[in-house]
């Protein structure tokens, strides 16, 4: 799914600051930055192990 969505988005979950404050990174964290990079993991995960076919199915889930 990563490649689905990172084609359709005009910038990347993974370079994306939550409130627009910075450029997502460690060394430019806004304040909600730790918890917002915990959110993020899972999106990423969930993007990682789930396929197209997982989705028609109903078999997707988000990883814990």
């Amino acid at each position: 799914m990563r490649a689905v969505v990172e084609s359709t988005e005009a910038k990347s979950l993974r370079n994306a600051c939550l409130l627009g404050d910075g450029d997502g990174t460690e060394a430019d964290a806004c304040p909600i930055h730790s918890q917002w990079e915990l959110v993020r993991g899972r999106i990423d995960a969930f993007l990682e192990q789930t396929t197209n076919a997982d989705i028609l199915s109903g078999r997707a889930s988000v990883p814990a």
